[in-house]
């Protein structure tokens, strides 16, 4: 029972928009009748000006004129400037041991120690330490440099109105801890729009593109194009070989990381979840925000989905809520765009056979064993509803570790 859910999903090679949604919402063929019915009812007591104050709030297009703070998925674009300056190689490797003293501060992972670990596995770990490490090592100006690159500066110039612009703390008054929080998604704010350009950029070779709803007008009489809209490429913001790395990584968060649910058989699906703590009133509060992008077929993207799950009822993560809420659009989209299916061995193998070996999960954190037996055909939950919404390293599971048993069971998992 969210706020309010907001999807975009576009062809990350020209950056159309070919679809979106914000529920709440309102049929755009009849603007004046809200689509909640408590909405329909409360209209009709309003006064004018009233009304007129709740059209325009209802017409407002949060995906364009609003900003949120994303959470981890930033992590994408924090790892492919780090990868493109080469502050840091696919075999190289990172430390966590659980947090990270940045000048006054003691900043700690939102799961705990993830120890040594490669780029791919610290982005599907989704490793807070990792990230401030190599934001800080990136530093502030080059920092800021891909934030400018990734036209995170201004607005993106997509065809509908009232776009609003980020919100970026000036690079003057910009501290080692600014940077370490805006590294993993925390601190800085940009629209929906915004995030899903530039996480483009980061899949489709390394070009950022201008974001567009309309692709050409039509005269209605004769049918005839009077104007067509063609792919605008504003830069490149990383090299090929840096896009292809980080849609590897991407491919293996929804494989091995946080990301599985997002996984579909005989697609090379890529994604990363985001959970932020929305601020309010200068502060962070319990309220989230849940926010997952995803792109398939990874070789070579068709389609890319961004969806943000404002505020739910009881706390959740979004490899649990907003990664099945991207699969359920993708499993859709790509056949219905012609993208075949492409089954791996494991995959056909998997499909033929009705009896599975339980895998091990135990020392893992709970959202990650999440992510990592979706994929292997397993929900995941936690023994004690006490534990739902509490990343926990989990120190034993039913059933156990070997265990032969049928496809779709349920793997409980328990804190020490």
């Amino acid at each position: 029972n969210p706020k309010r859910i907001m999807c975009i999903v576009t062809d990350p090679n020209t950056n159309e928009i070919l679809a979106s949604v914000v529920n709440k919402g309102f049929d755009p063929n009849t603007p004046y009748v809200p689509s909640d019915e408590k909405d329909k009812a409360t209209i009709e007591t309003l006064s004018d000006s009233a009304y007129v104050n709740f059209l325009s709030q209802m017409w407002r297009n949060p995906l364009v004129s609003n900003t949120y703070e994303m959470g981890s998925i930033f992590k994408v674009l924090v790892g492919a400037a780090a990868l493109d300056e080469k502050v840091i190689g696919m075999n190289d490797t990172l430390y966590c041991p659980g947090y990270k003293r940045v000048e006054d501060d003691v900043l700690v992972c939102h799961d705990g120690y993830h120890g040594t670990q490669y780029l791919g596995d610290a982005l599907g770990n989704s490793c807070n330490v990792a990230f401030m490490t190599l934001g800080l090592n990136l530093g502030k100006t080059r920092f800021y440099n891909y934030i400018k690159a990734f036209g995170l500066d201004t607005i993106t110039g997509v065809d509908y109105p009232a776009e609003t612009n980020a919100q970026v703390k000036s690079i003057y008054n910009v501290y080692g801890v600014d940077i370490a929080n805006m590294a993993f998604g925390q601190g800085i704010a940009v629209s929906p729009i915004q995030y899903i350009t530039a996480a483009n950029a980061v899949i489709n070779g390394g070009y950022l593109l201008k974001p567009r709803y309309v692709s050409e007008l039509v005269d209605s009489s004769t049918g005839k194009v009077v104007q067509s809209f063609d792919r605008e490429i504003i830069r490149q913001v990383i090299s090929k070989q840096s896009s292809d790395e980080m849609r590897d990584m991407l491919e293996y968060t929804i494989n091995n990381g946080t990301a599985g649910k997002a996984y579909i058989a005989g697609y090379r699906v890529g994604g990363k979840t985001g959970t932020a703590q929305k601020a309010v009133g200068g502060s962070y509060g319990s309220a989230t925000l849940l926010s997952f992008y995803a792109a398939a077929p990874m070789d070579d993207p068709k389609v890319s989905v961004l969806v943000v799950i404002d505020e739910t009822e009881n706390f959740e993560y979004s490899a649990n809520v907003a990664a099945p809420f991207c699969r359920d659009v993708l499993s859709k989209t790509l056949p219905y765009l012609g993208v075949e299916a492409r089954y791996t061995e494991n995959e056909k193998n998997y499909q033929n056979t009705t009896t599975v070996t339980v895998p091990d999960v135990t020392g893992m954190h709970y959202e990650t064993a999440i992510g990592y037996l979706a994929p292997r055909g397993y929900e995941c939950k936690a023994a004690s509803a006490e534990d739902e919404g509490v990343d926990f390293e989990i120190t034993a599971q039913y059933p156990l570790p070997g265990t032969k048993t049928t496809k779709g069971t349920t793997v409980y998992v328990y804190r020490g």
